[in-house]
Formats: structure tokens, C-alpha cells, sequence
């Protein structure tokens, strides 16, 4: 017959109490889809202007559309946005028309 020994100090455990750790500051939340406040306004438009010349360069040089949009902006699904109404920023609308120039240029 196996005997088992009785641990009497497991039995009469306490467990510490916790320290909680002070609170130091308090941050707000970031909420997404809020516009920042120092955002501009009113400064993206759709870009259907350019998917003309854009079909244009995709036939004459044999380019998919997502190569397209990753030598442009690094974003493949750029040329499906556009389609869809994408709007984008004047910046971007320009780093898009100098990547087609290079590439009516280059080739």
C-alpha cells in the first residue's frame, strides 16, 4: 500500500496581497477614423482624369495595373481604387503623373 505524505504547509497558504501600481497620468484614447484637427480640408478629389492616360501607358508598354500603382506610390491596388473613386491628395496625383512621364519617357 502506497502511503502519501500530507503537505500541512500548502494547506494553510496565504496568498500576499498585490501592490497596484500607481496610476501616473492619465492619456486619452486614440480614436480612429477622426480627422486630426490641424488636418487640411477639402484638398483630395477622385482621379478619373488619369485612368485614361493611365489605360493608354498600360497597353502601350504591356504593364499591369499593379505595376502601375507599385512604381508609382508602392501600392498595387492603386489603378482598382482609382476605378472605384479613390480620392488622393495633390501630392499624390503628381508623384503618380511624374511616374507616368517616366515611363512614357523611359521606354
Amino acid at each position: 500500500m502506497i502511503l502519501y505524505r500530507q503537505n500541512y504547509a500548502a494547506l494553510t497558504f496565504v496568498p500576499k496581497p498585490r501592490k497596484r501600481k500607481p496610476i501616473l497620468s492619465i492619456r486619452p484614447r486614440r480614436v480612429r477614423g477622426r480627422r486630426k484637427p490641424d488636418a487640411p480640408t477639402g484638398t483630395t478629389r477622385p482621379a478619373f482624369d488619369l485612368l485614361g492616360r493611365i489605360d493608354e501607358i498600360r497597353d502601350r508598354h504591356g504593364l499591369s495595373d499593379s505595376a502601375i500603382g507599385r512604381q508609382a506610390v508602392n501600392d498595387p491596388n492603386l489603378v482598382y481604387a482609382l476605378r472605384d473613386g479613390r480620392r488622393i491628395r495633390e501630392r499624390t496625383r503628381a508623384r503618380i503623373v511624374a511616374c507616368l512621364d517616366q515611363i512614357e519617357g523611359g521606354r
